[in-house]
């Protein structure tokens, strides 16, 4: 498996660890009576699901994209971090000239 795939395959199934983590806190803390209403409903098995799906593919996703926005950048430098902009300030801009069409 390449190099890359095991990279994103490791993180999304970190993340969709932390959405089932994160669901199982909200139905056992009931929170909002939202355990409370689960366990009463009598299609729970069906809402459980949903909610551990919907989870699994939020925080597997945001754990993914925050995997990939965390790289280190290409040019030999592995240590993370990445060149920083010119703050505003420092910007210098020249003024564009607007061309105006004459009436016919």
């Amino acid at each position: 498996m390449p190099k890359l795939v095991r990279f994103l395959v490791r993180h999304a199934l970190t993340g969709v660890g932390l959405g089932v983590a994160f669901a199982a806190y909200l139905i056992l803390a009931d929170v909002g009576g939202l355990g409370t209403l689960i366990l009463a409903s009598p299609d729970r098995v069906l809402v459980i699901s949903l909610l551990l799906v919907g989870m699994s593919i939020t925080f597997g996703s945001a754990q993914m994209g925050i995997a990939v926005m965390l790289l280190a950048s290409r040019d030999g430098d592995d240590t993370g971090t990445r060149e920083k902009a010119a703050p505003p300030w420092q910007i210098r801009t020249e003024p564009v000239p607007i061309v105006r069409a004459r009436p016919r």
